[in-house]
């Protein structure tokens, strides 16, 4: 709350409860601001993108996204699954976009390196709402994977993955936190 310049108030009566009133400022010369620029054209490709991510709902947002964004997309719900879907598509796949943490007992992180270890010529984007994680990615800066820190919106996500594909891999790069 205090990095955004708001506060909390708290009221409480034993027996009766608690009330939180949380206060944010208002962003109006913002929003008019942004309203008088007119909107970029979200970037666009054909690749195919390995996408994994456990929770279904945001899956199935983001993997419609990314088709109306003209890529190919593969979609697993884990580590286990997105190895399946490698070893059927790996000549194709340009891009695996994964999130940090999944069930199975394999993380994004580890999912990448085992994949880059079999064929070292995609690209990778970790994506996690856990910063605590960031100093994993940091320690394997020499894998070069790019780091997209979420929430994000489809706007952020394209931006990324269109600057991920076309730049050479090189050391970790952080993406629109």
């Amino acid at each position: 709350m205090k990095q955004h310049g708001g506060w909390i108030e708290v009221k409480s009566k034993v027996g009766e409860g608690a009330i939180f009133n949380v206060f944010l400022p208002a962003c109006l010369e913002q929003q008019r601001a942004a309203s008088t620029i007119a909107p970029r054209p979200m970037p666009r490709g054909q690749e195919t993108i390995l996408y994994v991510e456990d929770d279904e709902s945001l899956r199935q947002i983001m993997v419609m996204g990314l088709r109306g964004m003209g890529y190919h997309v593969l979609e697993a719900s884990n580590g286990a699954n997105a190895l399946q879907l490698w070893n059927l598509h790996k000549g194709q796949i340009a891009l695996l976009l994964t999130d940090m943490v999944m069930p199975g007992g394999m993380t994004g992180l580890e999912l990448a390196k085992q994949l880059r270890q079999m064929e070292g010529s995609f690209k990778v984007i970790i994506s996690s709402g856990y910063s605590l994680e960031l100093s994993q990615l940091q320690e394997n800066t020499e894998l070069g994977f790019t780091y997209l820190n979420k929430p994000y919106q489809m706007t952020t996500l394209a931006t990324a993955v269109r600057e991920c594909l076309d730049k050479p891999q090189h050391g970790l790069e952080r993406s629109h936190k």
